[in-house]
């Protein structure tokens, strides 16, 4: 509910809090729903990822009885990329973390990218209000 905050936690590429949650993040996502990347990056590439400063805004997100439970960003083309690990997942944080984001940096529309077997990231999404726009697809040589 309300007591979560992303506004006094931004991603800062010093901040060992910052990386090691962003890490656990990303290595404990699941397969299904990754879609920038097919081969986990080293720790090394993780860190030079998170110094080149890649959104617009980046987030921690965290709840004083928890800690930090994830993280939320806004690309420069208003996409939202929104993670939280897997403990706290299924209690609203999601939610919340996206309505404060919105609130703190408004714009006439925002999107969502879900990989297609990702089904509990889409139900997530179409929860908030989000509606399906496209499908992509990506041929590999």
């Amino acid at each position: 509910g309300s007591e979560v905050t992303v506004n006094e936690s931004r991603v800062d590429a010093d901040s060992e809090v910052a990386a090691t949650v962003l890490w656990d993040l990303l290595v404990s996502r699941p397969a299904i729903a990754n879609i920038s990347h097919k081969v986990m990056p080293t720790c090394g590439q993780h860190l030079a990822f998170i110094d080149g400063r890649p959104y617009s805004v980046w987030y921690l997100i965290e709840v004083p009885s928890c800690g930090f439970v994830g993280a939320i960003y806004l690309t420069h083309d208003d996409e939202i990329g929104l993670g939280i690990l897997e403990p706290w997942q299924h209690q609203g944080h999601g939610a919340e973390a996206l309505r404060k984001l919105i609130a703190l940096h408004p714009r006439p529309r925002y999107l969502a990218h879900v990989a297609p077997a990702n089904l509990p990231g889409q139900s997530f999404w179409l929860k908030q209000g989000f509606k399906s726009l496209m499908v992509t697809y990506e041929l590999s040589q």
